[in-house]
């Protein structure tokens, strides 16, 4: 009896110390890679919207496209409406602040450093939202 619960105790300790937190972002991440279009959006604490995210292989021309790229070698692409209603493309690159802020610099400097900050990151669905 004393031997189960011995074995159910590390049992417990091993499963316990191989989860990985669903909102980490490593390099083996979903997140990278992929074409993110935004399907719904919300208004969050800070103000801000707080976009969910699906994989898309062609990007679906919508009202209020917002979608973006990163690149594991430190490329970034957002997918956006301009002033005019006309679909624009803004490239750059991005460096990682923590595990889940990623500062982007535009490679055109008439756009401003941003970050856009993960929420949670799962196979087929990101959270995330843009500071500027």
């Amino acid at each position: 009896m004393r031997f189960s619960y011995v074995l159910s105790f590390f049992l417990f300790l091993f499963l316990a110390s191989s989860c990985k937190d669903n909102n980490e972002v490593t390099p083996e991440s979903p997140l990278f890679g992929v074409k993110w279009q935004a399907t719904t959006s919300k208004v969050n604490e800070l103000g801000s919207y707080t976009f969910t995210y699906k994989p898309v292989k062609t990007l679906m021309p919508s009202f209020g496209l917002e979608a973006f790229q990163l690149g594991r070698d430190g490329s970034f692409v957002r997918y956006t409406f301009g002033p005019a209603d006309e679909g624009l493309t803004i490239l750059g690159t991005w460096t990682s602040t923590d595990e889940q802020t990623f500062k982007v610099k535009p490679t055109d400097t008439k756009y401003k450093e941003f970050s856009l900050v993960i929420e949670s990151v799962q196979d087929s669905v990101v959270q995330a939202h843009y500071v500027f």
